[in-house]
């Protein structure tokens, strides 16, 4: 955000515009599609998808006149239309609302979202390419502005997806913007905020070996933390407060006599610490998998299950559960 400050859109009259979440769906849609794939024009002389910035760089030296009239007229597009109102619109914290959406639905927002983003950053080549550098840095800066209803929403592929978009769509090709302009040390900031994003994209703590901490109820803190800690994602913050409840399947005592008081109690916690729309939900959750456990557990399990002890037929239960949520 340090390194946008300056380049940011206009604001909507928030009385007017549609509701981001709105606008997401409304390009997910898949009415009006573009004649023409944005990103078609990325393509490099080797029919290889080239990057923003490499586009960018092509575009200060000039673009000709088919494919500056081929720009203008993905650029007047409705759908790159509904994306700049997109990238205006009001900051996405309603963006929670799209936590139980199914992973097929985040997945066409992304690609919607994703294509609209490389047309406008073709009109923000066209902009350079006629050295008009204060509307083809505005134009990136609404990639950026756009990809955060991404990085806000509680989904760690959307999450990631924003980033993405604000690192290769907003960034990168900025940096070209001002190297084209000459402020080199501009550019640097922004390749420097590149990378940042960059490592930010691999720092899923789970990943590092964190998820261990989730096993001993004894000592679920820190890793409780994780949930209440705004600097990650909320997607990443999700995945932290399952894996809160999944840690009970590391553990062989939790196994054999079901889940720790203390395992519901920091679930709880976390879920209040993270104050977003998904804590009563996460709260809800804790009590809905201890019915689901009682439940399942009641049923007969396997060919066997009639003449099984009940304590048996619980920790075959548990045990099935733990199997279906957790990777192999």
């Amino acid at each position: 955000r340090d390194a946008l400050r300056g380049y940011a859109p206009p604001a909507s009259d928030s009385r007017a515009a549609a509701s981001p979440a709105a606008l997401l769906d409304s390009l997910a849609g898949g009415g009006d599609p573009y004649a023409t794939s944005p990103r078609a024009l990325f393509m490099d002389t080797s029919g290889e998808l080239g990057s923003a910035a490499a586009l960018l760089r092509r575009a200060a030296a000039g673009l000709g006149a088919d494919t500056a009239r081929l720009i203008a007229t993905l650029d007047a597009h409705p759908r790159t239309q509904r994306f700049r109102r997109l990238a205006g619109g009001a900051p996405a914290g309603q963006a929670d609302r799209a936590e139980d959406d199914a992973p097929g639905t985040v997945a066409r927002r992304v690609a919607a979202l994703s294509e609209a983003a490389h047309a406008n950053a073709l009109a923000a080549a066209l902009a350079l390419s006629r050295r008009d550098y204060r509307t083809a840095g505005r134009r990136l800066a609404e990639n950026a502005a756009a990809a955060e209803q991404l990085v806000r929403a509680p989904s760690e592929f959307a999450n990631h997806a924003g980033v993405g978009i604000v690192r290769t769509l907003a960034l990168l090709p900025l940096a070209e913007v001002e190297e084209a302009r000459g402020d080199l040390a501009r550019a640097r900031a922004l390749r420097e905020a590149a990378d940042a994003l960059d490592d930010f994209a691999g720092s899923v703590p789970w990943r590092d070996g964190a998820a261990g901490m989730a096993a001993d109820p004894a000592r679920l803190g820190a890793f409780a933390g994780l949930v209440g800690d705004s600097l990650l994602a909320p997607g990443v913050r999700r995945r932290a407060l399952d894996a809160l409840w999944d840690g009970g399947c590391l553990n062989p005592r939790e196994l054999v006599a079901g889940p720790s008081p203390a395992r519901e109690r920091w679930l709880r916690a976390a879920a209040d610490s993270a104050r977003w729309s998904a804590a009563a939900r996460a709260q809800a959750l804790a009590a809905l998998r201890t019915r689901q456990a009682a439940d399942t557990a009641a049923r007969d399990v396997g060919r066997y299950g009639r003449v099984l002890p009940a304590a048996i037929r619980a920790r075959w239960a548990r045990e099935r559960d733990c199997l279906d949520r957790l990777p192999a």
